[in-house]
């Protein structure tokens, strides 16, 4: 009897309703590269709070 081999899966392809693994790492490189962006763009708003703390009791204010 010979073994029968399965078909080999491309990244992405639906088997059953599930996909293959390996199919988002570039997807999941842009999402970690836009993360990385907003917790840069936190740091520096909060460092600028540290250097003037007069924009934050003006802010506060409003």
């Amino acid at each position: 009897m010979k073994r029968q081999e399965s078909p080999r899966l491309q990244a992405g392809e639906y088997v059953n309703g599930l996909r293959s693994p390996g199919d988002d790492c570039s997807q999941n490189l842009k999402n970690t590269e836009f993360l990385n962006y907003l917790i840069f763009i936190q740091l520096l708003g909060d460092f600028i709070f540290l250097l003037f703390p007069e924009l934050s009791e003006k802010i506060s204010n409003v």
